[in-house]
């Protein structure tokens, strides 16, 4: 669980100016939708598809964490050498971890990515459509 927490803090740590732009970003845009244009249907799709985006942003800086833990946890089987990925630390955790998700370790990164866009969109239109 150490493990997880560290992994945490250094992608916080290199992306932080990114992750606070981000949430910025998406105050001002939620800001936006609630008081200007709150009766266009267009924006609901545009709503949508901008939480998809921005989820998936988080989703392609936080993957190595998602990989990790999921690693950690024993959901991913064994690394490409035969090592049971839930014994590795570090670098080779997420490595194997994401080539575990998808392949390689880009492929494993926008695989997560992927889910993510699906996820934010989702929930998105959800959260606009309701609220």
């Amino acid at each position: 669980m150490i493990e997880f927490f560290k992994v945490l803090w250094s992608v916080i740590k290199s992306h932080w100016g990114t992750i606070g732009g981000l949430i910025a970003g998406l105050g001002l845009f939620w800001w936006f939708n609630i008081y200007e244009v709150p009766t266009n249907p267009i924006w609901y799709w545009v709503v949508a598809i901008t939480s998809g985006l921005f989820v998936a942003t988080l989703g392609w800086f936080f993957a190595p964490v998602i990989a990790a833990t999921l690693g950690i946890w024993g959901l991913l089987g064994t690394a490409s050498t035969g090592i049971a990925i839930v014994t590795l630390k570090g670098i080779a955790l997420v490595n194997a971890a994401l080539a575990s998700i998808g392949g390689t370790v880009f492929i494993g990164k926008s695989v997560i990515t992927g889910i993510a866009f699906v996820f934010g969109t989702t929930i998105g239109g959800v959260i606009d459509l309701f609220f």
